[in-house]
């Protein structure tokens, strides 16, 4: 895939991001944030139970898929689910940039940064991230608006219905464009940061760039993403699965001499212990949910990073601009 001189992409010609373990520290730190957000916005909107704060990061990221694959917007707490994704952007625009930030000098110069200068970056560049959103939900807005106001005429009988039936291919041709959006809109998060990160241009220089690579080499983007996804699907589904370390654990930690209760606690499931036995194994989830949290955030910087590698391959595919050409880090020569 790359040339056989390329300094940049020469452990894997298909994709290669960096490991950073202030871009992990990153990572862990937003995913904390974005936790205590959620719990935040429970108390706020209710109901305040401990059941709903637990499950409400899966139910979020279910809605997503949802409105993506068919446009339906049904979650068990849609004002939840609002403060949730404004949180969830807030943090893309700050800490996501941060750490592509961190990828794309690794990749590109070889060199490390540090958080302060990397957050330092995020928050100059804050305008341009937060831009993003409105920039595509305006599209997406005028083509709600138009297909709108084709289902307002179809609501006339007789005529409009007619008139429906005439009108379908536009209404098929805006829907399949408001449809392309959203996904696009959503991958190309990851390749928007990196332009920001890599570039730091202007909302709508760093969003048509994204999205010009994202069309001009689909294929591959399909590779990449896929290839992503096992790798996070190996790494977090099955070598580091939350509930398979915390089962692993407490038959390593028994070995040869079963006890159930110390197993119990060991893994942190204090549900059906009593006394001093359930805050010990209070003190065990707390320290595998801290471990949870790095898992997820190292997860988190590798995926950014792997989209910030993959914005560099296409720029140079598409635009021949070198790997190395990146925007100088802020007090830096």
């Amino acid at each position: 895939m790359e040339p056989e001189n390329s300094p940049v992409f020469k452990v894997s010609r298909v994709l290669w991001f960096p490991m950073s373990v202030n871009a992990v520290a990153l990572g862990a730190l937003c995913c904390i944030v974005f936790w205590l957000w959620t719990v935040a916005s429970v108390l706020i909107v209710g109901p305040r139970e401990f059941e709903v704060t637990m499950s409400s990061m899966t139910d979020f990221i279910g809605t997503i898929e949802l409105w993506l694959r068919y446009g339906d917007f049904a979650t068990p707490n849609w004002k939840l689910f609002v403060l949730q994704a404004v949180g969830a952007y807030l943090l893309w625009a700050t800490f996501g940039i941060a750490i592509a930030r961190i990828m794309a000098v690794r990749i590109a110069k070889d060199q490390y940064i540090t958080i302060k200068e990397a957050l330092g970056f995020a928050w100059s560049t804050r305008f341009t991230a937060l831009l993003y959103a409105p920039a595509i939900m305006l599209s997406m807005a005028f083509l709600w608006i138009a297909v709108f106001g084709i289902g307002l005429v179809g609501h006339i009988p007789y005529v409009g219905w007619v008139l429906s039936a005439v009108l379908l291919p536009v209404v098929l041709f805006f829907t399949i464009l408001f449809r392309i959006l959203a996904w696009a809109g959503v991958l190309s998060l990851g390749m928007t940061a990196g332009a920001i990160a890599c570039e730091k241009k202007g909302t709508w220089d760093s969003v048509a760039k994204a999205f010009n690579y994202l069309f001009a080499r689909p294929l591959a983007v399909l590779l990449y993403v896929v290839l992503l996804w096992v790798f996070v699907w190996i790494v977090q589904g099955l070598l580091l699965n939350g509930d398979s370390l915390r089962l692993h654990v407490g038959k390593l930690l028994v070995g040869f001499w079963p006890n159930e209760k110390y197993a119990m606690i060991a893994r942190g499931a204090p549900a059906a212990l009593e006394g001093f036995a359930r805050i010990a194994a209070w003190l065990h989830s707390a320290v595998f949910w801290l471990v949870d949290a790095l898992i997820r955030g190292a997860v988190l910087s590798w995926i950014i990073g792997a989209f910030t590698a993959m914005f560099l391959i296409f720029r140079k595919e598409v635009d021949g601009t070198e790997y190395t050409d990146i925007a100088r880090t802020p007090g830096k020569a």
